[in-house]
């Protein structure tokens, strides 16, 4: 058996760690309830059944209790006839013939890259490998030393063999999903591809345009889905993936080539978890309500959730010509009518830009001389949203100031979200009223709420003056 992944109408089927796990889509769940795992020892025989009309085929495996049926569509034989072929060794005692995990159309190139903290223009190594058919291929790594000449030599090779690898990629969609479109994945994919633009801005290279998505941003989404969670964390295990409530799914201290690696398998595992036989990651970023990314020009689109993309990168209104651009002057002026003022919740002003609202790239320390009893001692704190005249670089400074912990993501420690203006609930608003639900402790406060407690206007510029 060549592809470990079987097809079936409705399902996905897996052989892997002595299990045969079943992973059903949407509809099939609502007509015949969720996924199985059943134990491969426990199958004893199977039996082939051609349904009245040009629908599909059945192959029900007993053994488990209660039998295991599974629909095959007409074009699916040689998927049953696979599945077959597996029983048959099984029954006969042999271990399944599976020994790897393989999406079929599965095209993408995976990035990786170690920067010291805060200096994300000088990396160490960046490293990068193509994948096909889920498979990750040979890891090209690439190690910088601090030498300006050295380095642009070896940043100068990491681009052409980027450029080879996304070329391949391309060529390999363009035959199997029909879009010729190159992606570049990432774990954490906003601080690699952030390394690599800033490292080539820096050296004076060029680095070659892509789609960008990211598997941390997948993971978040996707495994907390009510849909498809069991599925997903079945799947996870499978590929060695880190389950649990909140996980950190890649290890990223572990060397550039297993990190990679891990990420690969996450991806497969989140595309086969998804119970749909996903070949293109897009399909899986629409799954999972994402929006891509982008790579191009020196400049860095981020991976965001769909609605939050079209707040965020409105696409101009049919017959309107794209804006020319204006002087840093002009760039910087406030708008003349607003429609807000200070930090309300009036009309929003636009879409906030994503060098305004992202977080900082070197998060302050609490300060520990800060007073005990102010309201953000000792709390941990994220902020979501826009922010209006105070930069996330600002707010970040002044709550370490109070004695507060700063993290860029909610987890289960999480005490304090400070959701800012956005037009809509955030991700980080949604996960943090999901914690709120089942039981945690954790206080959603406004911008005006986190003003109060810096003792800070929410406009600068309306504050009265002190005579």
């Amino acid at each position: 058996m060549t592809d470990p992944v079987i097809r079936a109408h409705g399902q996905t089927i897996t052989l892997a760690g002595g299990t045969l796990t079943v992973y059903r889509d949407e509809l099939t769940r609502a007509l015949y309830g969720p996924g199985r795992v059943i134990e491969v020892a426990t199958i004893t025989g199977y039996t082939t059944h051609t349904c009245p009309g040009p629908l599909r085929q059945k192959l029900v495996i007993d053994g488990p209790t209660p039998p295991l049926a599974i629909d095959f569509g007409p074009g699916q034989r040689d998927q049953l006839e696979a599945l077959a072929g597996e029983l048959d060794r099984i029954i006969g005692g042999d271990a399944p013939s599976v020994a790897a995990q393989s999406i079929p159309g599965f095209c993408v190139t995976v990035i990786g890259a170690d920067a010291p903290d805060g200096v994300w223009d000088k990396p160490t190594a960046i490293a990068v490998a193509s994948v096909t058919d889920g498979n990750l291929g040979a890891v090209h790594r690439y190690s910088f030393s601090g030498d300006p000449a050295r380095d642009t030599q070896t940043f100068t090779s990491l681009a052409d063999t980027l450029s080879t690898l996304l070329e391949k990629q391309q060529a390999a969609t363009a035959s199997t999903t029909g879009t010729g479109k190159a992606v570049l994945v990432a774990h954490n994919a906003y601080k690699v591809l952030s390394i690599l633009r800033r490292t080539a801005a820096r050296l004076g290279v060029a680095v070659p345009a892509a789609e960008v998505m990211c598997t941390l941003a997948l993971w978040r989404s996707l495994h907390h889905s009510t849909g498809w969670a069991s599925e997903i964390q079945a799947a996870a295990a499978m590929s060695g993936t880190p389950t649990g409530d909140d996980p950190q799914p890649v290890d990223e201290t572990c060397p550039l080539a297993d990190r990679l690696a891990a990420t690969v398998r996450l991806a497969c595992a989140l595309a086969v978890g998804t119970g749909q036989p996903v070949s293109d990651i897009r399909a899986l970023a629409a799954a999972a309500g994402l929006a891509p990314g982008q790579v191009t020009g020196g400049a860095l689109t981020p991976v965001l959730e769909e609605a939050d993309a079209a707040i965020a990168y409105p696409a101009p209104a049919a017959g309107t010509a794209t804006p020319k651009k204006t002087s840093t002057a002009a760039a910087a002026a406030p708008p003349a009518a607003s429609g807000r003022s200070g930090g309300g919740r009036g009309s929003r002003r636009g879409p906030a830009p994503w060098s305004r609202v992202q977080a900082p790239e070197t998060i302050p320390d609490p300060n520990p001389d800060a007073d005990p009893e102010g309201v953000l001692f000792g709390q941990l704190v994220v902020l979501s949203g826009d922010f209006g005249a105070h930069s996330k670089e600002e707010l970040f400074r002044l709550i370490a100031d109070k004695g507060a912990q700063l993290k860029t993501n909610v987890t289960k420690k999480t005490t304090i979200l400070v959701a800012g203006d956005w037009g809509k609930k955030t991700s980080k608003v949604k996960k943090a009223e999901r914690y709120k639900q089942d039981g945690q402790d954790i206080r959603i406060w406004r911008d005006t709420d986190l003003y109060e407690a810096l003792g800070i206007a929410a406009d600068p510029m309306q504050e009265e003056p002190p005579f």
